[in-house]
């Protein structure tokens, strides 16, 4: 059977890193002799691209905030995505999801009657920061051939919903070391943001009330007590959060001249002296199915420090390759984050010993065997 796969994904680089993850998966299936196609909005593109083939189907579809417009070209894009990828005889539409909503329900429903398998990798099992509608996601899920999720907790977390387990395949997230470039050296970094002989403790990524920034901040006060030669630096944008929060908790604690807020999405280019700058990078999630800043933070050869969840603890052992704190523990972070400062040495091994597990055990080309496996088993 030729298997011939149409990544259809209106996202891309739209204020995330989620098109390293399309591209990724593309090469891993390439080097697996499966024919692909991504199909994307014009905005979605890679410096290290190589041969990967790119459709733009879903034009500029981000270029309005109006949603009733979004939804209109999300409509367009998904139907000119299918009517292309089947008219080049792809046999497969492989969607990813970070929801599940009318629009996601209206793709799946379409693709039925292009007599293909519809493959769904769905990145967050319970979306954060909204509702779900039980009945949207009963038939999204039962209209899919095969769903793939990236562990074991989210499988488990799936099950709930009474979804057929043969159609769950597990196949983890991948690194990013092969469309990265090394990072910025350290000493260059931080002058870059004029923080020569400080201590960086840095969160990286989109900001979601589920990821714990309040308890980064709160533990970095009880850091602040006992050195204040370091600094937290906080670099992504909000989703669905208020800045203000934030900011509000950091005036309360007298933290103002401690912090760095880089309030904005981190464009490709600037990674190198974001993850160079970083001494350490924190995880401080409360909620979490998997996690692309992980990834990226390994692959980038940073110490981490994660809180005791499932999925993170999948990766990191504490004091192995990485540390961890208990989940929402204020204190418990504040230990961690301490010994962190004071063991530069240990840490590093740490982050050494991580970039080298994710090497081995998250490459692309095993993952894209088992993303393989999926399309060949499914029924």
């Amino acid at each position: 059977m030729k298997i011939k796969v149409a990544i259809i994904d209106p996202i891309g680089s739209h204020g995330s890193s989620h098109h390293y993850y399309l591209f990724a998966q593309a090469k891993g299936l390439i080097e697996n002799k499966v024919d692909v196609t991504i199909f994307s909005n014009k905005k979605t593109y890679l410096s290290s691209l190589g041969k990967i083939k790119v459709e733009n189907t879903f034009g500029d579809i981000f270029k309005t905030k109006r949603k009733l417009a979004n939804a209109i070209f999300y409509v367009i894009g998904i139907l000119k995505s299918f009517f292309k990828a089947k008219f080049s005889s792809h046999n497969f539409f492989h969607l990813h999801f970070f929801d599940f909503n009318i629009l996601n329900f209206f793709a799946c429903f379409f693709a039925t009657f292009f007599n293909v398998k519809l493959v769904l990798t769905i990145h967050d099992v319970n979306p954060f920061s909204k509702k779900t509608n039980p009945y949207l996601k009963r038939w999204i899920l039962l209209l899919a051939d095969k769903v793939i999720v990236h562990n074991e907790f989210s499988k488990k977390e799936l099950i709930k919903d009474k979804i057929n387990l043969k159609k769950i395949s597990v196949v983890p997230h991948g690194h990013y070391l092969d469309f990265i470039k090394p990072k910025t050296n350290k000493i260059v970094a931080k002058k870059k943001f004029g923080l020569q002989s400080k201590k960086v403790i840095m969160f990286f990524g989109m900001i979601k009330e589920e990821k714990g920034l309040d308890i980064l901040i709160k533990s970095f006060h009880e850091v602040r007590k006992k050195n204040k030669d370091v600094v937290l630096f906080i670099a992504g944008k909000n989703y669905k959060t208020d800045n203000k929060k934030y900011t509000k908790i950091i005036n309360q604690l007298g933290l103002k001249n401690s912090c760095v807020i880089h309030n904005k999405y981190i464009p490709e280019n600037e990674l190198c002296d974001y993850y160079g700058c970083a001494d350490v990078i924190v995880l401080p999630y409360k909620l979490i199915f998997q996690s692309g800043v992980l990834m990226m933070s390994s692959s980038f050869n940073v110490p981490i420090i994660v809180s005791d969840l499932e999925p993170f603890l999948d990766i990191i052992d504490d004091q192995k390759n990485g540390l961890v704190f208990k989940v929402n523990d204020v204190k418990s972070l504040a230990e961690k984050l301490i010994f962190s400062i004071n063991s530069s040495e240990k840490m590093n091994s740490y982050a050494k010993n991580n970039f080298e597990k994710i090497k081995n055990q998250y490459d692309w080309t095993k993952i894209g065997k088992l993303n393989k496996d999926v399309y060949l088993y499914s029924k």
